[in-house]
């Protein structure tokens, strides 16, 4: 207990000396330490290797048995279809299924009249070689699917080509820490710190929202385009 209350002692002590401070001291000293904190951001550019893509079937009747009956018979061979093409049934994740009234409004003031039922069923599909996007919106677009949209692209090995950020994001903090020491005449000393942030993300081409025909004689050409993985890091140095 007596060596408890010594360091809550001396913790308070400590506390106190740095409240003291007045307002012009130095706030990026520490005890006797004076230091250097560097912020700084590093990218590279790399090639989506991935794709995901919604898929679904929006159908409606007078009767919402009836839509709800049509739209299974729609989905399941589109489903098996692209379970056939090579997607794993990991890779397919059912992400809306709803069923809503259809009304007629009419202009003299009366209630709406119901006409019937709609049934959006649409399932997000994971495309793990970009190269077969194309074939794949081919595909489902010949098995009857009628709502296409929401290409993303992705890396699947991000974290891994992100180290080149990462280097870069050290580079380009190192170069600044020496000219901001340069320009205030003094000398940096070892390297004190080191934190990435993770608000620096991946980003890349927006999302492509796309719809196509019945009829196709070739599957659509699809563009990837490029992404930038970023990598923010702060370092901290001693000056000498």
């Amino acid at each position: 207990m007596r060596a408890w209350s010594v360091g809550l002692a001396a913790a308070l002590a400590v506390a106190a000396a740095v409240l003291a401070q007045p307002a012009g001291a130095d706030t990026m000293q520490m005890g006797k330490q004076r230091l250097i904190t560097i912020t700084a951001t590093g990218s590279v550019s790399v090639k989506p290797d991935e794709a995901a893509i919604n898929i679904g079937v929006s159908n409606s009747s007078r009767s919402a048995k009836d839509a709800v009956a049509a739209n299974t018979a729609a989905m399941g061979p589109l489903v098996a279809a692209l379970k056939g093409a090579g997607i794993e049934e990991k890779d397919i994740q059912t992400t809306n299924f709803n069923v809503q009234p259809t009304y007629e409004y009419t202009q003299d003031g009366k209630p709406p009249k119901l006409t019937g039922y709609q049934v959006n069923n649409t399932v997000a599909v994971r495309v793990r070689k970009i190269e077969r996007l194309g074939d794949i919106l081919d595909l489902a677009v010949g098995q009857g699917s009628n709502q296409i949209g929401g290409i993303s692209f992705t890396v699947s090995k991000a974290e891994e080509l992100k180290d080149e950020a990462r280097k870069d994001a050290v580079a380009n903090a190192t170069r600044m820490a020496k000219v901001y020491a340069e320009a205030a005449g003094v000398t940096l000393g070892d390297v004190e710190a080191i934190a990435e942030s993770s608000s620096a993300r991946p980003y890349g081409p927006p999302v492509v929202a796309m719809a196509r025909a019945k009829a196709a004689s070739a599957p659509p050409p699809i563009e990837a385009g490029e992404q930038t993985l970023e990598a923010e890091v702060t370092m901290v140095w001693a000056i000498k």
